[in-house]
């Protein structure tokens, strides 16, 4: 994601401005996209500016969707949104440095951002958002949509700050984070991904959910410095499969957790992140990525992980990646 924050500076258009926010508590905010063009069974993939809260406030939740002119959502069969990346552009990245922090992701799976009460993502009035899309069209023909994203803000209140920490499994090592599974092992046979973090301060972790592609099993978060396990994402298939396959349908839901205690990290600890796929086929453009959203303080890192609130998604189906697919654009 490195190619991310560069494009993301490179970026001419002017940021809309939005009217300012009188009162204070939560308020929703809707902001759209311009026109976004695809091809017929093309791939649309751009950094924009994107248009953010004008005033002081914290970013408690987020999602985004593609919606037609008439602002009616787009089906996986229609324009679909394959990756959305926002980034504040100008304060660096936590994990990799650089001119532009990512804050909020989602996917095929739509793991939409939801911090526990009390805990907000602090934006200024002045801070300029930019986002990176990747938009599928499966139609013969070009297809016009608009992203439009949903910002649930807190204005005139102070809320604990967190911060959000990306870590992924080829860590930083390059602008597409992506790898292959091998494939051909036994039946239930796996093939495992891994990177390391060492974390600069301590603090607990509040929120967070993955992101897989197709063949995925889980994602598992572990504080190697404690041996333990403190959660692992899952993911949901199942639903409607777009037409013609532009790549490996990924999962429909990616498990999430949310607590107010948070889980306990301290300065100095190593979270691992591993990405478990299906080995028994070959899986091309493989993902490993989880975001999560650190409260800075005191904490001990070896401390008792507390319940979370896990977002399990529908209920699981089989999944149906167990087969060879050939190599397309992601």
């Amino acid at each position: 994601m490195v190619l991310l924050a560069r494009l993301l500076l490179a970026a001419t258009a002017s940021a809309l401005a939005v009217p300012a926010l009188a009162q204070a508590g939560e308020r929703t905010l809707t902001f759209t996209t311009p026109a976004i063009s695809v091809e017929g069974y093309g791939v649309a993939q751009q950094p924009m500016l994107a248009e953010s809260p004008k005033v002081n406030g914290y970013v408690v939740g987020m999602e985004a969707e593609v919606v037609d002119v008439q602002g009616r959502v787009q089906g996986r069969d229609k324009v679909m949104l394959h990756h959305i990346v926002f980034a504040k552009i100008g304060v660096p990245d936590y994990t990799c440095g650089g001119p532009a922090q990512r804050f909020f992701a989602e996917g095929e799976e739509r793991l939409a951002l939801t911090l526990p009460r009390g805990y907000g993502y602090p934006n200024k009035a002045t801070d300029r958002w930019g986002l990176l899309y990747m938009l599928m069209n499966h139609k013969p023909q070009r297809l016009t949509g608009f992203i439009r994203y949903t910002v649930r803000y807190v204005t005139g209140e102070t809320l604990t700050p967190v911060k959000p920490i990306w870590l992924d499994v080829r860590n930083c090592s390059g602008p597409d984070p992506v790898f292959d599974v091998p494939g051909g092992g036994k039946a239930f046979s796996t093939f495992t991904k891994s990177a390391s973090f060492t974390m600069p301060e301590s603090g607990r972790l509040v929120s967070g959910g993955g992101h897989l592609h197709g063949g995925g099993i889980r994602l598992e978060l572990r504080n190697a410095t404690c041996g333990t396990m403190p959660f692992a994402s899952r993911p949901t298939w199942g639903g409607p499969k777009p037409r013609p396959l532009l790549h490996e349908p990924g999962p429909t839901k990616m498990s999430s957790f949310r607590t107010n205690a948070g889980i306990p990290v301290a300065k100095g600890d190593r979270l691992r992140l591993a990405a478990v796929y299906d080995n028994s086929a070959l899986h091309t453009r493989a993902m490993g990525i989880m975001l999560l959203y650190l409260a800075p303080g005191t904490a001990d890192g070896c401390g008792a992980t507390p319940r979370l609130d896990v977002d399990l998604g529908r209920p699981s189906m089989p999944p149906p990646f167990f087969m060879p697919l050939p190599r397309a654009p992601q």
